[in-house]
């Protein structure tokens, strides 16, 4: 591109007079092959194409490639004014482009009405030219513009032309689906029923080719054949699988069995490009299963040699014979597949049957015919699939050798008994996945989890157990599971050597082998799910007799710490002097400790001398009876003087709090009394501190048999002053 050329597709006038004054070229051509009078025209800037012409660009100039000229361009892109310029400055007007387009035609493609009207009141011509490959009207039909085709036709064009396709204007409406410009030409008296030469296709075949089911519906209204056509309008729409359009030709009477010269119908048709839903609604319109097209090809040969999986079953389904073979046994189903390199659809086939084994005419096999088109996956399968079983004879079952334990190998088998036989998979694996997925926990674990509930010092009560240990009940319960394991891989191994074995000497399996077969496999299922519930019902009752040992051993072991604890208790208060508290040496249970006394501690001043001596508790003085007692020991009530000899035992077993823990205390918290006892701070009476013991205690019982209260007149100890 030019500065000029940028300027006249701008439109800016101003800038073109200026380039052209300064001896900017005027001709020349860009990347598109365009003019800059062709870029103003494209572009529609009259008054650029004028100072253009006025400075001498030719007005009929063209592209080197496609030919294209100003007007064409014009016409093309609808400028209306532009054309009408170009026109009178003496563009010519049937100047045809690389495709023979004339501006009539350029402006009829994108239905522009105005043009093609100014264009055919200027003398152009309204029919195809004789180099031409198509008509204006044609070019209107197809592009569906429906007020330019009546221009068109008001101006005499031939309703019957046919472009270079052998279609006419009416075909190529129906073929782009334009239900209004096919109801304008029959309305002007197109032939519905017009067929091009070659392949004799016909409105209605286009319209159902293009899956366009409201225009067939009209043309059919309005008269068409509904069998014209060397395809007929069934065929072309269960080729392209236009599901509905199917269903309404049928329901028009089209014929399901309508053959073409190849010998192909549509089912044929439809099994050929995969389209399983049509296919299934011919043949419940009665359509031929097995009919044979040229060279013997049956639906399913059609379908297996595309390789269209689906098809293939559904066919399978309906009783297609998987082992048919062509006329002159060029080919089975098997062997089409094997050509065509269709994995998915050999494995179907030999999966229902097919025999891997025939020879075509020529000698070829199935693992030939694979090899010619260089399909390696299938020539692998056909390779590693089992069927040496069908050309060996019967083996004599005193040779065989025993059960192999390969878990990884699987039993082979012939061809027929394949459907029956499923390869090893995830149910008929052996149950070495139900052992390993149980929750069983290893040694380290369990030796963990039971070092657990033991106290820190157990090696003091080791001694004492002497029960089994969880370690080696887990040890039991996997040996034992190891053996099922063991004991069900024989079994299926066994079970598999002798179906494989019943099997290779079979010729040909019947219905009720089959039945037979099927309920052998469902009871052989059903004793697996027994075993693995029993397995289950074991790993239950180990994991509950684990629990329950590791709980009993809790308790020993706790008992026996306990049982330590108040021996060594005993040993240290009597290590120091102290009198045995009430209870001590008896062995408690868990629910006795809630009744133990409850005493407040008395505290006890260390001598000042032996401080130095005294770190840890100091042994208590006994309480010196006091000099003042309200009442006499004879006035006592009976058995006062021991329960006071008790009170005396029960304070001097609490514990004492030596001079060590006294330093930690702050002031004003203890106070201290003339004769060395230390009392609590709000100081309390000791006939309160009585109160509180004997409430604790509980009431005390004389000989007579009356309850002594402590609430009724005190017993007054008096220590000090108070």
């Amino acid at each position: 591109n030019t500065a000029l050329t940028y300027a006249c597709a701008g439109g800016y006038v101003d800038v073109v007079k200026v380039l052209l004054e300064s001896g900017a070229s005027i001709e020349d051509h860009n990347e598109n092959g365009h003019t800059p009078l062709m870029e103003a025209g494209s572009a529609g800037h009259v008054e650029v194409a004028r100072v253009l012409l006025e400075n001498g660009a030719g007005i009929n100039t063209h592209s080197n490639e496609f030919k294209e000229s100003a007007l064409t361009l014009a016409c093309y892109k609808g400028h209306l004014e532009m054309v009408r310029f170009l026109l009178e400055a003496g563009a010519d007007q049937e100047h045809k482009t690389d495709e023979m387009h004339t501006a009539l035609m350029e402006a009829c493609m994108d239905g522009h009405v105005e043009v093609a009207r100014l264009l055919l009141d200027s003398g152009a011509q309204v029919n195809m030219p004789a180099d031409s490959f198509e008509s204006p009207l044609t070019l209107a039909a197809c592009g569906g513009h429906v007020e330019l085709a009546a221009l068109l036709i008001e101006r005499g064009a031939n309703l019957e032309e046919v472009n270079d396709e052998g279609y006419t204007p009416l075909m190529e409406a129906a073929r782009e689906g334009h239900e209004e410009m096919v109801a304008l030409l029959l309305g002007q008296g197109a032939n519905i029923n017009a067929q091009t030469e070659e392949t004799q296709e016909t409105a209605l075949t286009l319209a159902c080719c293009g899956g366009f089911l409201e225009v067939a519906d009209f043309l059919i209204k309005a008269g068409a054949d509904i069998e014209l056509g060397c395809s007929t309008p069934l065929m072309e729409a269960a080729q392209e699988g236009h599901l509905e359009l199917v269903k309404y030709l049928l329901a028009a009477g089209a014929n399901v069995h309508a053959t073409t010269a190849t010998g192909d119908t549509a089912l044929t048709y439809a099994c050929e490009n995969g389209h399983t839903d049509v296919a299934d609604v011919l043949l419940q319109a009665g359509a031929d299963l097995e009919h044979e097209s040229e060279g013997g090809r049956t639906p399913l040969m059609k379908a297996a040699r595309a390789g269209h999986v689906c098809t293939v079953q559904f066919l399978i389904s309906k009783g297609a014979n998987v082992n048919r073979t062509t006329a002159n046994n060029d080919h089975t189903v098997l062997s089409l597949a094997c050509a065509g390199g269709h994995l998915a659809v050999v494995e179907l086939l030999l999966a229902h049957g097919a025999d891997p084994t025939h020879r075509l005419k020529d000698g070829s096999t199935m693992l030939i015919e694979a090899a010619k088109g260089g399909h390696t996956s299938v020539v692998c399968y056909l390779l590693d699939y089992p069927n040496n079983l069908l050309s060996a004879p019967p083996p004599d079952a005193t040779q065989l050798t025993p059960p192999s334990h390969d878990l990884n190998r699987a039993p082979r088998v012939p061809v027929q008994a394949l459907p029956m036989v499923v390869p090893p998979q995830e149910p008929d694996k052996p149950p070495a996945n139900v052992a390993t997925t149980l929750p069983i926990r290893n040694k380290a674990a369990s030796k963990q989890k039971s070092s657990s509930h033991l106290p820190a010092n157990n090696q003091d009560v080791q001694g004492y157990i002497t029960n089994q240990s969880p370690e080696s009940i887990v040890e039991e319960a996997q040996g034992k599971l190891t053996e099922l394991e063991q004991r069900i891989k024989e079994a299926i191994e066994k079970n598999a050597q002798l179906q494989s074995l019943e099997l290779a000497h079979a010729d040909q399996l019947t219905k009720e082998k089959i039945e037979e077969l099927n309920k052998t496999r469902e009871e052989q299922i059903q004793k697996k799910q027994k075993i693995l519930e029993e397995l289950q019902k074991v790993e239950r009752e180990l994991q509950l007799k684990t629990q329950q040992q590791l709980k009993k051993q809790y308790l020993e072991v706790k008992a026996q710490r306990i049982q330590l604890q108040q021996q060594q208790q005993q040993q240290s208060c009597q290590h120091l002097g102290l009198l045995t508290p009430v209870g001590v040496g008896e062995q408690l249970s868990e629910g006795d400790y809630a009744r133990l006394q409850q005493v407040d501690p008395v505290l006890l001043k260390d001598d000042p001398q032996q401080a130095a001596a005294q770190t840890g508790f100091a042994p208590i003085q006994p309480l010196a009876m006091p000099q003042a007692l309200p009442l006499a020991a004879g006035s006592l009530p009976p058995g006062s003087i021991a329960n006071l000899t008790e009170l005396q035992g029960v304070i001097v077993g609490q514990p004492v709090l030596g001079q060590a823990q006294l330093a930690g205390l702050g002031q004003g918290i203890l106070t201290e009394t003339q004769q060395g006892l230390m009392v609590a701070s709000p100081a309390q009476t000791l006939n309160d501190t009585l109160d509180d013991i004997m409430a604790a205690k509980g009431p005390f019982v004389n000989l007579t048999g009356e309850t002594y209260n402590p609430s009724l007149p005190p017993l007054l100890i008096t220590l000090d002053k108070d």
